[in-house]
């Protein structure tokens, strides 16, 4: 509409003009919104069909492979090539050598609350014994037991590394703080995990990814 068409239009129905315009521009908005939604369900749910479906796939594939390395077991202890007694994990290299299944027992470690009254009485030791007399014992010592802060669990390995000198000392709390260390640790089996390799150009064992992070 011209410039000279508007300017003959009365008040009333410009405000018309204009309500009709805000409607049309409202209407436009509801459709290209209903547009953007439909189009992201449709990308959503096709995704999560496939996922669903590759999730499955994967749970029969783990089902499948464990059953099957399980049953093996039985033949290689039999063979001996397993102890009969090993509930552990192993793997199988083709003849080739160019590919290999690894079938591992996944544990986590941690320590109990002993380990809780082993630190108290450690620390009581330290402070005590330790602390003023030799600066470096009590720093590395105090480094061994601090907790991670995210689990609030004792390392292993630090703690590991403590009970490697424990004749260093013969005082009553320190003696019990690494029995209690010694009897509080757990090794907990979490789960039994395939994992499958083949050799790469430089003869290298390469992991078959089947996980998209490490695609």
């Amino acid at each position: 509409m011209s410039e000279e068409k508007i300017n003959d239009l009365s008040t009333e129905e410009l405000e018309r003009l204009l309500a009709k315009r805000k409607q049309e521009q409202k209407e436009q908005a509801r459709l290209a919104r209903e547009t953007y939604e439909a189009h992201r369900d449709t990308l959503v749910v096709d995704m999560i069909i496939k996922a669903n479906k590759l999730h499955h796939e994967m749970v029969a594939f783990k089902n499948e492979a464990v059953a099957k390395l399980e049953e093996f077991r039985k033949v290689a202890q039999e063979y001996g090539e397993i102890r009969s007694n090993s509930k552990g994990g192993f793997s199988l290299r083709s003849s080739d050598q160019q590919l290999m299944v690894s079938y591992d027992r996944n544990t986590k470690s941690e320590y109990d609350e002993r380990a809780d009254l082993a630190e108290q009485l450690l620390r009581e030791f330290l402070a005590d014994k330790v602390k003023k007399r030799d600066k470096k014992a009590y720093q590395t010592i105090m480094a061994l037991i601090t907790r991670n802060s995210k689990t609030g669990q004792f390392n292993p390995v630090s703690i590991n590394s403590l009970l490697s000198v424990e004749d260093n000392y013969d005082d009553e709390r320190w003696v019990k703080a690494m029995k209690l260390f010694k009897e509080s640790y757990n090794n907990i089996f979490i789960s039994m995990s395939v994992s499958f390799y083949k050799k790469d150009g430089q003869d290298k064992d390469q992991l078959i990814p089947l996980t998209f992070a490490s695609l």
